[in-house]
């Protein structure tokens, strides 16, 4: 796991923060440091908003009310750091959070958290594109994909997949899927396996398949629980040996989640 370090950014405009962008703000700080770290720096107090107030002035002049008490509340609880804004943009794996309705430039957006928690998982697939190795991918699988269950040997043979950089954006792109959509998928289909791999395929160019006709199941012990694993998302082309095999879960594990068995070639019997 790579902890991100997040910092507060300045509002472009203070006068517009509420209750409700509070709140929002105040749950993803909740979120943030269970596993990572958040900052507030020195220079938040002293950077214009485009109504040319600054942080200092909204939370401490003359017009308080129970919103700037509130942002205060929150904030003064916080770490604090003598890095500049320009220093920290140096920094590696940094987050930003901002406010809900804040107007942001497009290289922070991609790495701030403002709209929802899912945000922090956005931040995070952000880097984890970053690497360039399968170790340093792995580093970040597991909080990139939180709606997977990945077995302790799902990476041995992942090397199998070929050069890194040549597939690691379509390792990316299965793998999200399988995360942030192929659950709820399953149960629309009333867990007709057949109908959610046509689905996979023509909304998201997933190509997915179950047991061949001249393969064996494939089974797997978790926690003592038998499961099969046949079905397995293909890379590329249909007749790829670049596969994700899984199972589509068990109402006593992890809240019935897909399961990553095995990331890599052809499972052979």
């Amino acid at each position: 796991m790579c902890r991100i370090r997040f910092y507060i950014l300045p509002s472009t405009c203070y006068g517009k923060i509420t209750v409700d962008d509070l709140r929002v703000f105040e749950k993803n700080l909740n979120v943030i440091r269970a596993k990572d770290l958040f900052f507030v720096p020195n220079d938040f107090y002293y950077q214009k908003d485009l109504q040319n107030i600054t942080a200092l002035e909204y939370l401490y002049g003359n017009e308080q009310n129970d919103i700037n008490t509130y942002l205060l509340d929150i904030i003064s609880k916080e770490a604090s750091t003598d890095n500049t804004y320009e220093l920290i943009s140096n920094q590696e794996n940094v987050g930003y959070v901002a406010f809900a309705k804040d107007v942001l430039k497009p290289e922070k957006e991609k790495i701030c958290v403002y709209d929802s928690e899912n945000d922090i998982i956005k931040v995070k697939r952000f880097y984890i594109m970053k690497a360039k190795s399968y170790e340093e991918y792995l580093v970040w699988v597991k909080d990139c994909f939180p709606k997977l269950v990945f077995l302790e040997n799902a990476f041995e043979s992942i090397g199998k997949l070929g050069r890194f950089q040549d597939v690691k954006e379509e390792l990316q792109r299965h793998l999200i899927v399988l995360c942030d959509s192929a659950k709820s998928i399953y149960y629309e289909c009333g867990k007709r396996e057949e109908k959610v791999f046509s689905i996979l395929k023509a909304k998201y160019g997933i190509l997915c398949s179950g047991k061949g006709a001249n393969e064996n199941e494939f089974k797997v012990s978790y926690n003592g629980v038998k499961l099969t694993c046949n079905p397995h998302t293909k890379l590329f082309t249909e007749y790829s040996n670049q596969r994700i095999y899984f199972c589509w879960g068990r109402d006593d594990i992890e809240n019935h989640n897909i399961i990553v068995v095995k990331i890599g070639d052809h499972w052979k019997s």
